[in-house]
């Protein structure tokens, strides 16, 4: 096992790779001290790190900020934890929560689909009742004809008169 350093504030110790991990008023505690004399055992697996934050708020577990990629944003691995994930430096990770969604895009699609006088609104509607009524009256027609005793010797025919009228003609 590799043993890594430690992060210590004079109670506790958090184990990191660099003193540069180090908080404010922590003393870095080189591996081999923080094992041998404050007993502090610091796997791999129990090193945390921090991630990246693109501009796109992807987040990804990474050693340093110099393993980020040009205008991500840097967040130590108390950010990290902060943000109620964990990274380490092999093993446990714990992803990030999912961003809340949002209502935006719903509202912008509304508002671009927005019109004076509300024609393409009811285009669009009086096209689904159409087609619902139509699908209906064809299904309705083949089960009528498939049951026993249905319509065996029935040829069905439908006329379009008119957009949003269908009329059902049947012989025998």
């Amino acid at each position: 096992m590799t043993q890594y350093g430690a992060c210590y504030d004079g109670s506790s110790g958090v184990c990191a790779t660099q003193k540069l991990d180090c908080a404010a008023g922590e003393t870095w505690l080189e591996p081999k001290d923080a094992l041998a004399l404050y007993g502090f055992e610091c796997a791999c697996d129990d090193v945390l790190v921090g991630a990246c934050e693109s501009s796109t708020g992807t987040k990804t577990c990474a050693v340093d900020a110099d393993s980020c990629d040009a205008g991500d944003s840097w967040l130590d691995a108390r950010a990290v934890a902060a943000a109620g994930a964990s990274c380490t430096l092999c093993g446990r990770n714990t992803p990030f929560p999912s961003p809340a969604p949002t209502r935006a895009p719903v509202e912008a699609v509304l508002k671009a689909d927005d019109d004076d006088d509300g024609s393409a609104t009811l285009l669009v509607v009086v096209v689904v009742v159409v087609a619902v009524v139509a699908l209906a009256a064809v299904g309705g027609l083949v089960y009528l004809a498939r049951r026993p005793g249905g319509l065996p010797s029935a040829i069905v025919q439908a006329e379009a008169h008119e957009v949003g009228t269908v009329e059902l003609v049947t012989s025998k």
